[in-house]
């Protein structure tokens, strides 16, 4: 039987008005799961610094700029003209807003993470010589004539910290290295001996003796060469030498696009759903969004952001960690002796967006004793632990009770991963979390008569850790 071609692919315009509204509501969410941009997080940071420095982050000369004012030297406006003169693109200095220290530290608190740095540092690469270009054949004369530069190529060369390996940035010459490590250690919030040690790591397959190397070599380079003057002018040489990868432009449209329809998104559930509940879930995500962001995804960033000197122990910065993330604020004076005034702001100022369970899980199983008095502990046993077994019950040690009791005054959203963990066994089994447990629990935490006596547990924490050595 022969069939026309036309009746097999003949659509009516209903069927394609009908198709066409079921796709639409679809449509936004397929197109913002495509936009899948790896390091999100960070390129949203910059972006934010960007924003507050009144720089169009999807500017070619964005990143070097963000480098420069974000750098350890005191003359950034000045760098930064000097840069974008030799770049043809001054104009851009006229709209960069900054007012004071206090604008400086914000822009650090935003991105002041040694792994966002090295991230942004990823999308640079080193310009080739043409030595049929004069621009090019000036620039590599003022490279090789810079004191700095070449003090840094001894420094690092004496040291040993040398490229060797098969990959491409394995492969660089010492002038090479000498320019990244200018770069890596830049940064003004992020430890220098540190990022030398991230770079070297990098460019050597076998790296040995890392810390001791890098440290050897930075410690050589400012004992010779500690100019102001000189800083304010190899900075921008360095950026000069360097082009930004094209992709980094197109990562950038990436998240913003996303964040675009991510809130695009929002608007059209409120919209579809206009029921009081969810009108003020979405008032309350705004004035989150409002927040000054410092994305903190895990204890290590945290740990690396507040750059604690390498004499205090990582127990001690664990405990510190702990502090910053209780529900309610625990008394400084039980914990400052121990740490700087500069840390104790930071841990105090620092806004987390999520709290690493593991981390805190590590502190709070690392009490040994009971050394101080919680008030309302007894009260806790005897109301939170009835939904376990009676003989598990009596096996619990008051250590035992002591960290069940901490893990229920953790945050909401690690609050159940931790008692998890430090729920009794019987018989080799982890008893389960149950509906008893969990509204006796809720009820001990949400009645008044019962605070939360952080100041006791943190004397408790600091108590095994430092007296009991």
């Amino acid at each position: 039987m022969q069939v026309h071609s036309e009746a097999c692919f003949h659509v009516s315009a209903e069927l394609l008005e009908t198709f066409s509204n079921t796709q639409i509501v679809r449509k936004k969410n397929i197109v913002r799961d495509l936009l899948q941009t790896s390091n999100s997080s960070v390129l949203l940071k910059f972006c934010d610094v960007c924003k507050y420095l009144n720089i169009d982050p999807l500017h070619e000369q964005a990143l070097p700029v963000v480098v420069i004012f974000m750098c350890k030297s005191k003359h950034c406006s000045e760098m930064g003209l000097s840069y974008l003169e030799n770049c043809g693109c001054e104009e851009l200095l006229e709209h960069i807003v900054i007012k004071d220290t206090q604008q400086q530290n914000i822009c650090d608190q935003m991105l002041s993470n040694m792994g966002d740095w090295l991230v942004l540092f990823s999308f640079f690469e080193i310009l080739e010589h043409d030595p049929n270009n004069a621009t090019s054949v000036k620039l590599a004369r003022d490279m090789e004539g810079n004191d700095m530069l070449r003090r840094m190529q001894t420094s690092l060369a004496d040291a040993q910290v040398i490229p060797a390996g098969d990959l491409p940035k394995q492969r660089i010459s010492m002038h090479h290295t000498a320019v990244l490590a200018f770069l890596y250690m830049s940064p003004r919030k992020t430890p220098s001996g540190k990022m030398l040690e991230m770079l070297y790591t990098e460019i050597n397959n076998t790296a040995r003796d890392a810390e001791l190397r890098c440290l050897r070599a930075m410690t050589a380079f400012k004992d010779t060469m500690d100019d102001e003057v000189a800083y304010t002018q190899t900075l921008p040489l360095v950026l000069r030498s360097m082009r930004v990868r094209k992709d980094f432009t197109k990562s950038i449209e990436s998240v913003l696009r996303k964040q675009i329809l991510d809130a695009e998104g929002i608007r059209l559930d409120v919209m579809q759903h206009s029921t009081r509940p969810l009108l003020r879930t979405y008032a309350q995500n705004s004035i989150t969004k409002q927040r000054t962001r410092q994305t903190t995804l895990s204890w290590q960033s945290w740990r690396d952001a507040l750059c604690f000197p390498p004499t205090t122990s990582s127990q001690m910065q664990l405990i510190l960690y702990f502090i910053s993330v209780q529900s309610k604020p625990v008394d400084r004076t039980l914990y400052a002796s121990f740490y700087t005034k500069d840390m104790c702001d930071k841990a105090a100022s620092n806004t987390l967006d999520s709290i690493d369970a593991i981390a805190v899980i590590r502190i709070i199983d690392s009490i040994r004793v009971y050394n101080n008095k919680i008030k309302h502990l007894i009260d806790f046993s005897s109301k939170c632990l009835q939904g376990i077994n009676q003989k598990a019950r009596d096996s619990l040690s008051i250590v035992q009770v002591l960290k069940l009791y901490i893990a229920s005054r953790q945050h909401e959203s690690i609050l159940w991963e931790c008692w998890r963990k430090f729920m009794p066994t019987v018989n080799n089994t982890v008893i389960a979390l149950n509906h008893t447990i969990i509204d006796n629990v809720t009820s001990f935490i949400n009645n008044p008569k019962n605070p939360y006596d952080v100041d006791s547990v943190v004397l408790n924490l600091l108590h095994s850790h430092i007296h009991d050595l």
